[in-house]
């Protein structure tokens, strides 16, 4: 059974997510039951009935009117405690992914390079790059600037915090603005001396 603090993430999360069906006082009953069907789809899922499980998942992301990667996945990454537990909300991301889930394909390469596996984070990055996730370009210009799990690559990075800059939210936006105008002062600073 999921924790207690992971069933609040959980319920934050899928609300956040499709705010148009938040719930509002008079709708815990239903936001219960869809939280019941949550663990009780992680509960199947964790006793090996993936059958089970998928079918509880899709019901659930069927309510929220999300993709069901977005739901199982989301789940899984939360309650995860281990590299097994992470690798199974990656093959539900990537299950969305290989579907042309925007969301999925970040989340994929968001998991994927937690899990130090940076072909595939790039790959995946890339990927919801293409459908103009601004949150991805940070994410992967991120790596180029750090120079974390690939060799840095300051040309790159800039590249990719543009796109963050154009298609990011607001803060997304705001921070790979931030983060270009550093960089070009940086190099005008070496340039001067």
């Amino acid at each position: 059974m999921m924790k207690p603090v992971f069933i609040s993430l959980l319920l934050t999360s899928l609300l956040f997510s499709a705010s148009s069906h938040a719930c509002k006082p008079g709708d815990l009953g239903v936001c219960q039951s869809n939280l019941d069907l949550v663990n009780n789809a992680l509960a199947a899922e964790n006793a090996g009935d993936d059958i089970t499980a998928s079918k509880m998942y899709a019901l659930a992301a069927k309510r929220y009117e999300l993709d069901v990667c977005l739901v199982a996945g989301r789940v899984n990454y939360l309650s995860a405690s281990s590299n097994a537990e992470m690798t199974r909300a990656l093959r539900w991301y990537i299950s969305g992914a290989e579907r042309q889930v925007a969301d999925c394909q970040y989340w994929a390469a968001t998991i994927s390079e937690e899990l130090r596996n940076a072909p595939q984070a790039i790959y995946w990055y890339l990927r919801a790059i293409d459908q103009q996730h601004g949150n991805a370009a940070f994410q992967l210009a991120l790596m180029y600037f750090s120079g974390d799990l690939v060799e840095q690559d300051i040309p790159k990075a800039k590249k990719y915090f543009a796109i963050a800059a154009k298609y990011g939210s607001d803060t997304i936006k705001q921070s790979a603005t931030a983060a270009l105008r550093k960089l070009k002062n940086k190099q005008e600073n070496s340039k001067a001396d």
